[in-house]
């Protein structure tokens, strides 16, 4: 925000923006409501699955109460493939990405709110800091004869009389 032209005052903001709790929070309450609209446009897509498994085994074979170590050993591999999809007849997932994109607008207010209310308070209070300031430096400075020149000829009158006699 450079309304005012003060190069302090602009630092001041950019350092709010990136430090400020509040403004964090509703950053990422934004950014959040965002990720809402994106997974509810993802209902109108279809959706695919796809997993792997594999698996290793040995056969035993067995005679009278005792395990031979011999076996045959073999591998399974099982490869699925899922796929769904559901048409908007009635308009459900319109009404639910229309939703979601109502709160990221509702969210980005609110970000821009908490912005300019911080950066709000942020120019008050550096305006009052520098209207205090220069009061002090004003009451802290000697304030120069109000008639200097008239001051000095009635010193120099002063002695050139002779002192008056009683």
């Amino acid at each position: 925000m450079e309304t005012y032209n003060d190069p302090q005052l602009n630092d001041l903001e950019t350092r709010l923006n990136a430090s400020n709790q509040t403004i964090a929070q509703y950053a990422a309450a934004y950014r959040q409501a965002r990720a809402l609209v994106s997974e509810a446009r993802a209902s109108y897509f279809p959706t695919l699955g796809l997993s792997a498994t594999g698996s290793r085994e040995r056969s035993s074979s067995r005679s009278s109460g005792s395990v031979s170590s011999g076996g045959a050993i073999g591998n399974s591999y099982d490869l699925s493939l899922d796929s769904s999809w559901e048409p908007d007849l009635w308009g459900t997932v319109s009404r639910t990405v229309g939703a979601q994109r109502a709160g990221e607008q509702s969210a980005a207010a609110d970000l821009a709110n908490a912005r300019l209310s911080a950066q709000g308070t942020l120019a008050q209070t550096y305006f009052q800091l520098r209207s205090l300031d220069a009061q002090q430096k004003l009451s802290m400075t000697p304030s120069p004869p109000i008639n200097a020149r008239c001051n000095s000829r009635r010193t120099s009158t002063r002695r050139a009389r002779p002192p008056a006699r009683t």
